[in-house]
């Protein structure tokens, strides 16, 4: 049995050595488009028919675009892969969308990449070449798509991969119900205390003042006393401090007094 290569060679020389035809091709490249973002995806015709110079649509950002897809066998000339590109441009408008997502097994330099940009006369422009599309089948998410169309099976070392790929996700979900656990018993802490302070403060506004008699002559230590008489008993007494409104008085049942004598309690608004 022949070792497969190493450091993605594989999976770039079975892209580039296509031969698997055209339906496989738009299958596999819809499921690389989704893996970059793109939703709502809506193939043509992989088993063939007319398409309406697209081989699916799709959203981005809301955003309708149109697929593309070119895997011929071997390396092409660039000037083949340009004039296919110009051809599928034309789906754009003909579909009502903004951009396309061109999706191949070529290799494209930066320079030609750039060159085909100029072509898309304004519209928005994704090329997937070469590298891109070898680079998100050996993405351990994708796996089972490129072991699906290309028939590369995982290795030891990508098999550690893949299951410390999807058990990242479950282990931050972990550490984040620990930390909510940790911080729930200090949530419900504070949340008594709150409760306790405000029951302290309800409790405290709601205690009465008790008035002083007037024969206790406290003018001397006292000059702005408030004169209140029990509308009970008659009773006339005092409220020292009640014109200074100062910390001693203010927010202390400063408007609940209780008589000396009979203790009755009155509200003054």
């Amino acid at each position: 049995m022949t070792r497969r290569q190493t450091e993605g060679s594989e999976t770039w020389k079975r892209l580039l050595e296509w031969d698997r035809g055209q339906k496989a091709s738009e299958r596999m490249s819809l499921h690389i488009v989704r893996f970059e973002d793109y939703t709502c995806i809506d193939p043509s015709h992989p088993l063939g028919g007319k398409d309406g110079k697209k081989d699916a649509v799709c959203l981005r950002d809301n955003s309708k675009w149109i697929v593309a897809c070119y895997f011929p066998r071997g390396q092409q000339d660039f000037k083949t892969t340009k004039e296919k590109f110009k051809s599928d441009m034309k789906g754009i408008t003909k579909n009502d969308a903004i951009g396309i997502a061109f999706v191949t097994n070529q290799e494209l330099r930066i320079s030609e990449r750039e060159e085909m940009i100029l072509c898309s006369e304004g519209f928005e422009t994704d090329i997937f070449h070469l590298e891109r599309v070898a680079n998100i089948l050996d993405n351990p998410f994708n796996y089972g798509i490129r072991l699906d169309f290309l028939d590369i099976e995982m290795t030891k070392e990508e098999q550690l991969s893949y299951f410390s790929a999807i058990n990242k996700p479950i282990e931050e979900m972990r550490q984040l119900i620990l930390r909510a656990q940790k911080s729930e018993p200090i949530k419900i802490e504070l949340e008594k205390i709150r409760d306790e302070m405000n029951a302290n403060k309800e409790s405290v506004k709601s205690e009465p003042r008790y008035g002083i008699p007037i024969e206790r002559s406290i003018y001397s230590v006292d000059p702005s006393p408030l004169l209140m008489r029990c509308s009970y008993c008659n009773y006339g007494y005092l409220i020292p401090g009640y014109g200074y409104r100062n910390s001693a008085t203010v927010g202390y049942g400063s408007n609940m007094f209780a008589c000396p004598k009979c203790g009755n309690v009155e509200k003054r608004f």
